[in-house]
């Protein structure tokens, strides 16, 4: 693939899902291994002032809740408003999520997975959906880094969801993208996990198509480096893959 052609909007997609759930899989084993925290009742709590707004008009839903000292907020009014379909399954405590098109997301109450692509693709977050007064909450930074095409953030005390406009289509185009998503995700996540973040993460990009490497430090500086620079990381890599693995300080992801 020449440098300047589109490049796959699902693998686009994928990675900038993966800058921060790789990372969220690292606190995950912290989340397990911890008692949990008394979760705070729906409404205003020391991270929010019990607002939600979806692509600026407020959802008459209940305010986030906080457990393990994350943020949590109720899913099918958010789900809805941004145009999914929510479909609840009694029998196995499952929820179904689809935009009709090509969106189609699956969780469960109770375990920490979210499935999309009809099951292809299943990750590994913290901590799980919870129900609380008949209503599935899930923690807020799913709705960034889970959900595709979505941020969310906290302004002035108030939840904010938008619907991402300006998706990337070129690995040029990519880079910078990704490198103010991990810029974010560091400044952002001891805010979202006070006790459990797992930050000052750096990540090499690979463009297995032109052979191109980049390395993104913490703070979302980019620097092009050679295969050799890669290799002195330590970095275990295979050549023309997608693929993804951690080194020390970081993680390796490919983009094609």
């Amino acid at each position: 693939m020449d440098r300047g052609t589109h490049i796959n909007k699902t693998r686009i997609a994928l990675i900038l899902v993966l800058v921060v759930l790789m990372t969220l899989g690292m606190a995950t084993s912290v989340f397990a291994s911890e008692p949990a925290e008394p979760q705070e009742p729906p409404g205003k709590s020391v991270f929010t002032n019990g607002l939600i707004m979806v692509n600026g008009v407020e959802i008459n839903a209940p305010g986030p809740s906080v457990t393990e000292g994350v943020i949590m907020l109720p899913l099918r009014l958010i789900a809805e408003e941004l145009g999914f379909t929510v479909v609840w399954h009694e029998g196995d405590r499952r929820i179904e999520l689809s935009d009709g098109r090509i969106q189609n997301y699956v969780l469960w109450i109770g375990q920490a997975l979210l499935s999309s692509d009809g099951g292809i693709s299943t990750r590994e977050f913290g901590p799980a959906p919870e129900l609380i007064g008949g209503s599935t909450y899930v923690p807020l930074p799913l709705f960034n880094y889970g959900f595709a095409g979505l941020t969310a953030t906290i302004e002035e005390g108030t939840v904010v969801i938008h619907t991402k406009t300006d998706q990337p289509e070129t690995v040029d185009e990519f880079v910078p993208v990704f490198a103010a998503q991990l810029r974010r995700y560091n400044q952002i996540a001891p805010m979202l996990w006070p006790d459990n973040a797992v930050i000052d993460q750096a990540v090499v990009l690979e463009d297995v198509d032109n052979a191109r490497f980049w390395y993104i430090d913490p703070l979302g500086e980019i620097t092009t480096i050679s295969e050799a620079d890669v290799d002195e990381l330590g970095i275990s890599r295979k050549a023309g893959s997608d693929d993804f693995s951690f080194f020390d300080g970081g993680m390796y992801i490919t983009i094609s």
